[in-house]
């Protein structure tokens, strides 16, 4: 028991906590984190370019859709294609030639061409027929055409089509030109394979010899080697 002091009763008695660790502070619960939102490039890699039978484009129905909706749309794809479906309905997505017609009509329709001026058209060149035969006869060939039109519609249609049909199982790059088949160089020169070769070596030699960039500006001849690949490219030119 405690004896008053001179200054009066005493108060209670202090603890001694310096030798105590200190209390720790009470932890923060971490925050949750807010949901990645849905992106139209989410929705493309989910459900691919083509909705409702492969009749309308992806990105054409997405871009009708409110940021908002997209993530109701990112694991209910028959949500999206209801959404699609009602929208070729109110004439606000233009939907692809039906997939159920046959390939080259596909296309003469998307591009409002005649299908027997379409194929004629394709069978003036060798490059023409084989796309042709690979739209006809290659899965998907004529849906990456399609879908190159709409994503470019003012794209000239030769090069739209050898650009669609290309880094797959019949890539023309990957393909040995035949020897009387004239193909377009990169200054727009149409020439056969053997043609182009021709001037290739030429062009090889003469950027690396002084004496021929002389002469190709007019100051004296060519060295034997160039005039003779020289000689040999004029028919080609």
């Amino acid at each position: 028991m405690q004896k008053p002091g001179p200054l009066g009763p005493p108060g209670p008695r202090k603890t001694d906590v310096s030798g105590l660790a200190p209390i720790a502070e009470r932890a923060t619960p971490p925050a949750t984190p807010a949901p990645e939102p849905v992106t139209v490039d989410d929705l493309l890699d989910r459900f691919g370019p083509l909705l409702v039978a492969g009749t309308v484009r992806t990105l054409d129905v997405l871009a009708e859709a409110d940021d908002g909706d997209l993530p109701d749309f990112l694991d209910n794809r028959p949500a999206l294609e209801a959404f699609a479906v009602a929208l070729v309905a109110d004439h606000q997505v233009r939907p692809l030639p039906a997939a159920s017609l046959p390939p080259l009509e596909r296309l003469a329709l998307e591009i409002v061409d005649d299908l027997a001026e379409l194929r004629r058209w394709l069978d003036l060149s060798a490059q023409g027929r084989r796309i042709r035969a690979r739209i006809e006869r290659e899965a998907g060939a004529c849906d990456r055409v399609l879908l190159g039109l709409r994503a470019d519609p003012d794209a000239g249609l030769h090069g739209l089509l050898v650009r669609a049909l290309e880094g797959h199982q019949d890539d023309d790059r990957t393909r040995k030109p035949q020897d009387d088949e004239r193909a377009q160089d990169r200054f727009g020169a149409w020439r056969t394979p053997a043609e182009h070769e021709r001037i290739e070596a030429y062009d090889r030699h003469h950027w690396t010899c002084d004496r021929c960039i002389r002469a190709g500006r007019g100051y004296g001849a060519r060295c034997e080697a160039g005039a003779r690949l020289h000689a040999a490219t004029r028919a080609s030119r």
